[in-house]
């Protein structure tokens, strides 16, 4: 398959492009943020092909609408080195607003430890920066990804939906609906394909960012 060979060579891309930045051994260690989101991603849109192969058509999205927003992150710091507070800041809230939640769940049983950490998170002080992942894919300048695989991804399966319940109900060539069971490989290409588009991205943005840290 054709789509195999083009992601195939992209995540070899990837790979080597790893390895080198590696060997440029950056001191800050901010400047790591944005190749741990990329490695996030590459894991993401590993699993992605994986899960596309086995004919998972709609767990496929899953991986890869996390693999987005990896990206987005990403390629965002390789902008905007200062996202990074705005990454943590996401990261804290996120934190302390489930603390709270468990806290205050009656049927969920914690330990003496357990509540000690909640209450630490929950005494942290927090505020939501209203920075969410669509303006990430902005700051990224990736908003055609987005707006087109991104948002897709939501309703095709990456969340339960109706759109990705009606995909079940099938037509047999004599025009008798069935709802299909077992492995749907008719898309799978397509998917891939996109993989590899998003990877070729990635790859051109961490050069990029390589390139203007390197000595």
């Amino acid at each position: 398959m054709e789509a195999c060979s083009l992601v195939e060579e992209q995540f070899s891309i990837a790979e080597r492009l790893l390895r080198n930045y590696l060997e440029l051994k950056p001191q800050d260690k901010t400047v790591h943020v944005g190749y741990c989101c990329w490695l996030r991603a590459l894991e993401c849109f590993k699993a992605t092909v994986a899960l596309a192969k086995m004919g998972l058509d709609s767990a496929q999205h899953a991986p890869f609408r996390a693999g987005l927003e990896w990206l987005f992150w990403a390629c965002a710091y390789w902008k905007d080195t200062s996202v990074v507070e705005k990454f943590q800041l996401n990261d804290d809230f996120e934190e302390s607003k489930h603390a709270t939640l468990l806290s205050n769940e009656p049927g969920v049983i914690l330990g003496a430890e357990e509540i000690k950490l909640l209450e630490k998170a929950k005494a942290r002080d927090t505020t939501k920066t209203g920075y969410s992942i669509f303006n990430v894919a902005e700051t990224a300048q990736l908003m055609t990804e987005y707006q087109m695989y991104y948002r897709m991804s939501s309703r095709a399966g990456a969340h339960a939906t109706m759109f990705a319940c009606l995909e079940l109900w099938k037509k047999n060539p004599q025009g008798k609906s069935y709802i299909a069971h077992g492995p749907d490989h008719e898309m799978a290409w397509l998917m891939i394909q996109t993989v590899a588009e998003m990877v070729q991205v990635g790859n051109q943005r961490f050069q990029e960012h390589a390139e203007a840290i390197s000595p």
